[in-house]
């Protein structure tokens, strides 16, 4: 599948749109995944598929299409959501999407499914653009922590622009802490001390289960496997990604950029060693 827009829309302006969407409104990747040839000087419909419900889409069509009509009085913006249990189901959906011929020119993606689609090479990497709009994305990379941005590349190839991330987070009820005759929980909480409010919870009764989680990968287990330096896959990192890592773009950020390099390459399954 060639790389190009499936609308006449310049690229530049979609790459400018793509970077006000993001410090305004939340695009997670811009993706050029079409059959047809390159963009050209005209304008059209930018079409986004977006995770989740379609009064969220619409939603953020919005908010960001009035930044798409300042660069562009005649391009616009189409969000259409794609429903799904996760993410592996939504990624599903797209590619049979594409493969009918309906291609989109910009996924809102999560970074197993950005990776998934480069390595098909459904995807249009973002690096000479990125070079080329600098001054317009130096708030942007100012503002960006440079580990989300190294999350995002694939073997040295930039192909996201992330607009937020997400972590496991463990929630407990005061009142059933009440009941239990237990104290908040600390910075210093230990696996220890979760052990032993655990089982002063399953003694309140009542039906009372000391601790719950989704049965699934991500939200359960793997907090407490990365909380403990784990992992499911043995980890390594792909060579490249100077061209970013050396640029002005991180100049002005407080971070740094020292060790960063071209995306994580995922091995074998941990299991196995």
């Amino acid at each position: 599948m060639a790389n190009g827009f499936s609308t006449p829309i310049d690229r530049r302006t979609l790459f400018k749109f793509g970077g006000a969407g993001l410090a305004l409104a939340g695009i997670g990747s811009l993706a050029a995944c079409s059959t047809t040839g390159g963009g050209g000087s005209g304008s059209g419909t930018v079409k986004m598929l977006y995770f989740g419900e379609q009064s969220a889409a619409t939603a953020l069509q919005k908010a960001i299409e009035p930044k798409i009509k300042a660069l562009d009085k005649k391009a616009s913006l189409q969000v259409t959501a794609i429903n799904g249990t996760d993410w592996n189901d939504f990624l599903a959906k797209v590619l049979t999407q594409i493969a009918s011929g309906d291609v989109p020119d910009i996924v809102s993606v999560a970074t197993e499914g950005q990776q998934l689609l480069a390595s098909k090479n459904l995807l249009t990497p973002l690096d000479d653009y990125v070079t080329k709009n600098l001054s317009d994305l130096h708030t942007y990379f100012t503002g960006a922590h440079p580990v989300l941005l190294e999350s995002t590349m694939y073997q040295g190839h930039l192909y996201t622009l992330p607009d937020s991330f997400n972590a496991g987070s463990m929630f407990y009820s005061t009142d059933l802490f009440d009941k239990a005759g237990l104290s908040r929980p600390t910075s210093k909480w230990s696996m220890d001390d979760f052990h032993s409010s655990a089982e002063s919870l399953a003694k309140v009764g009542g039906g009372t289960y000391a601790f719950d989680w989704v049965v699934r990968l991500w939200g359960s287990w793997t907090s407490f496997l990365y909380a403990n330096d784990g992992n499911l896959l043995e980890e390594g990192k792909y060579s490249g990604g100077d061209w970013l890592w050396k640029s002005k773009a991180f100049s002005d950020n407080p971070i740094g950029v020292s060790g960063r390099k071209g995306g994580w390459k995922w091995g074998d399954p941990t299991a196995n060693s």
